[in-house]
């Protein structure tokens, strides 16, 4: 009896000081924005009300229009970034958008996957960043989490949704708390090529776990991976002690 109450207590006391999130099930949804599925007249629904809880910010053209907005035609509907024109060669865009305001958890890995085209082909490369922000100000406290660049060659169209190339990256928060994602544009327009900008759609945001710092391993239906606190791969799991399963950390008596 005494080793059994010996264990009930550590796991007692374990629980007791862990954070109430540390057991965060992995692979939730947390949050999607301007979805494109099968039902077009709810993601148009979901989509205009995304937009409207969005907060843009432009400078191109100095800051005279807003060059954001939400495309509600059925093949296309995506948060939408348009100049409506050509640019000065040697110009960059410097143009934000700041999406709803989500709640996340310390501890927790987050991955964010999401659609992008430029809206012409064969014109000029685009490229983007995503921010994460604790208010809506581009001039707050934020750090970058990707820079991605969207070449003049990729499909440019949303209709066949196996073909739209899909950009993933991921990332850890420190403290509970509310957070934006911010989209930044940062095109270079290198020559005196008409362009128009970028559409977005699907951008989804998943629970990956608890946040180990060891970085995810990209397999295809791969077997569970173990690592130790260290790092290190395992063949076993230990009969003991702590292991890594699949980026989560696991405990064994």
């Amino acid at each position: 009896m005494k080793k059994i109450f010996t264990l009930f207590t550590f796991i007692a006391l374990f629980a007791a000081f862990a954070p109430q999130h540390a057991w965060a099930d992995k692979g939730d949804q947390v949050a999607l924005w301007f979805p494109k599925g099968d039902n077009a007249a709810d993601d148009k629904a979901q989509g205009q009300a995304d937009f409207s809880n969005c907060v843009t910010v432009c400078h191109t053209f100095g800051g005279a229009y807003n060059l954001w907005s939400y495309n509600t035609s059925t093949s296309k509907r995506a948060l939408k970034f348009d100049t409506g024109g050509s640019l000065e060669k040697g110009e960059t865009a410097d143009d934000w958008c700041f999406l709803p305001a989500v709640a996340l958890k310390g501890g927790v890995a987050y991955v964010c996957d999401y659609c992008v085209i430029n809206n012409s082909l064969n014109q000029l490369d685009t490229k983007h960043e995503f921010y994460l922000a604790t208010s809506t100000d581009p001039a707050g406290e934020m750090v970058k989490l990707h820079t991605q660049v969207v070449e003049k060659t990729e499909v440019n169209s949303f209709t066949d949704e196996a073909a739209t190339p899909q950009k993933q990256f991921a990332f850890d928060v420190a403290a509970d708390g509310t957070y934006y994602l911010a989209i930044h544009i940062v095109t270079e327009y290198t020559d005196g090529i008409s362009f128009s900008g970028n559409m977005f759609n699907n951008i989804k945001l998943t629970d990956n776990g608890v946040a180990t710092g060891i970085q995810a391993i990209a397999t295809d239906a791969a077997p569970a991976s173990l690592h130790g606190l260290d790092g290190k791969r395992l063949q076993q799991a230990p009969k003991r002690g702590f292991c890594i399963r699949d980026g989560r950390k696991e405990m064994k008596f």
